[in-house]
Formats: C-alpha cells, structure tokens, sequence
C-alpha cells in the first residue's frame, strides 16, 4: 500500500552520498531545509546582515564610504552595498538608517561608530 502525501512515513535525509529519488523524498528534503533568511529588507535587518557577513561595523563602513567623505548619499550607498554583494530593498534599507534624511552617516549605521572611526584614524589605522 503506498503512503499519502499527509501520511507519516520513515524520514528520509538528504546527503552528499544520497540523494532524494522520489517526490516523497524531495518533499522531506526540502521540508528539513534549514530557512535562510530572505534579503535585508529595513534598517534592523540589514544592521545584522552587516555583522553577520563583516563581522563588525569599522569593516562595513570602511567599504560603504568609497569616497571616504563620512558620509553616504543613497547613490553612495548602493554602490557599496553592490561592493559588498548586498541585495534587498536598498532605498527603504537608506530611509530606515537615515530617518528620512539625504544622507548615511556613520552613527547611523550604528550609534558610537564615528568614534570608533576617529580613533582608528588618530592611531594610524584605515578603515
């Protein structure tokens, strides 16, 4: 008698070694699949895909201001979100670090990050 789709069955786990032959193992394969997160769409999560992929802020930072102004326009920003290999929804992502205003600037992207960035700089350090 063969199973339903609904019915529990064995569990079946994808490997390197064994691959899902059959729909029913497709669907328990994908069923188990880890959920990545979708790309940053606002202000909170882009934060935490920064530190996630960089490791810290300085490092973020140092590669969004291309220009090393201090400060970003949203053209500015896409180019070093694109640097970083960053997709999502860019222009909400601005608006949600900016509250609204024409430019990013580092305390923005994370309060106490312009002092971080003038002490690298006052001990001989780049960003």
């Amino acid at each position: 008698a063969a199973l339903t789709p609904e019915e529990p069955g064995p569990r079946f786990r994808a490997t390197p070694r064994r691959a899902a032959t059959t729909m029913r193992e497709v669907r328990a394969a994908l069923m188990e699949a880890d959920h990545k997160e979708g790309p940053p769409a606002d202000g909170a999560s882009f934060r935490r895909a920064v530190v996630k992929k960089l490791g810290d802020y300085v490092t973020a930072w140092g590669i969004l201001d291309v220009k090393g102004t201090g400060e970003l326009t949203y053209r500015d920003f896409v180019v070093g979100c694109r640097a970083m290999c960053f997709s999502g929804n860019l222009k909400q992502i601005f608006s949600d670090l900016t509250h609204g205003e024409a430019v990013l600037l580092p305390d923005d992207l994370c309060p106490g990050l312009q002092a971080m960035l003038l002490r690298r700089t006052a001990e001989g350090g780049t960003c």
